[in-house]
């Protein structure tokens, strides 16, 4: 499985061209690339570096946008839940 690359809470899929939000309770929210906020988005995350192609689920990379993912859907504190159920999972299964 491979899991899209998240900046400042937007998932970033490079294939539509398209930063998008989905929290819980509200409406999803989609800025595509070439409008003047997914322009900065862009132009920030470029700038710092970051990656726009989708990780496997099973690498580190892929692990820590799960959890950028998990924490801009569900919020900070239950996302966080989720991400050590997550980690929890993943030492039990490297025993």
């Amino acid at each position: 499985m491979r899991i899209l690359p998240v900046y400042k809470g937007y998932s970033v899929d490079s294939r539509l061209r398209q930063f998008r939000k989905a929290r819980i309770g509200k409406r999803v929210e989609f800025i595509d690339f070439d409008s003047a906020e997914g322009i900065a988005l862009y132009w920030e995350m470029s700038h710092l570096g970051k990656s726009f192609e989708p990780a496997d689920h099973e690498t580190e990379e892929g692990r820590q946008y799960r959890k950028d993912l998990n924490i801009a859907t569900y919020g900070p504190k239950a996302g966080k839940a989720m991400n050590k159920r997550m980690e929890d999972e993943h030492k039990g299964q490297a025993a």
